[in-house]
């Protein structure tokens, strides 16, 4: 998801979410929002480690499609497998922000799959927490992509939210090693989503 995708998504979380505090039936779609922006700015999180590690964005963009990254723990399977610290031993803040995000997940699975309903005073609290964290998003933007014993040669992840550009001086490594680091099959085909005529036919099952 590009920048302006996910902060407008960030606004009409904020938006659901003023409304949900004299209207409860705004607090699940406000959660459900915030967490969506969340884990957009996850996998941009991700593609701008992988650009960093000297890989093409294009070919980022094209194993993150196949990797579908859904989890925290898989989120933190990648981390690692990019060469950074697992995101409970970054700094102090960075790590208790990652730390927060995956004690709400359980929240997100049980309200996503309809398992449970739960105290919308909770998921409110929980939304504005998620909102909290990706509007202030500097806690990941300073995770070390090297960590240094040199401040001055340390280089952080940076901005997320930035247009990045590649080039192919710096950005020179294969595709397939991506692919072999996140355990991603280029071959495999992805399954494509329905278009619009399609969705039409499968409304007529419903209302014909």
């Amino acid at each position: 998801m590009n920048p302006s995708a996910i902060q407008n998504l960030l606004d009409e979380s904020k938006l659901l979410h003023d409304h949900a505090l004299n209207d409860k039936q705004y607090t699940i779609p406000a959660f459900i929002s915030s967490w969506i922006a969340w884990e957009a700015l996850r996998t941009r999180f991700i593609r701008v480690v992988i650009h960093h590690k000297g890989w093409l964005l294009k070919d980022a963009d094209s194993v993150l499609a196949k990797k579908r990254i859904s989890s925290m723990s898989a989120t933190e399977s990648v981390i690692l497998g990019l060469g950074l610290k697992h995101p409970h031993q970054w700094s102090k803040k960075s790590a208790k922000g990652w730390k927060a995000l995956a004690e709400i997940e359980p929240l997100r699975h049980r309200l996503i799959h309809g398992f449970k309903a739960m105290d919308p005073i909770r998921v409110q609290a929980a939304t504005k927490v998620v909102i909290c964290s990706v509007s202030n998003h500097d806690w990941l933007s300073t995770i070390p992509i090297v960590d240094a014993s040199k401040e001055k040669d340390r280089i952080v992840v940076g901005s997320l939210l930035k247009h990045k550009r590649s080039s192919k001086t710096t950005h020179n490594r294969c595709i397939q090693e991506l692919a072999d680091i996140m355990n991603v099959d280029l071959n495999k085909v992805t399954k494509p989503l329905p278009s619009l005529d399609r969705l039409e036919d499968m409304l007529k099952v419903f209302i014909s």
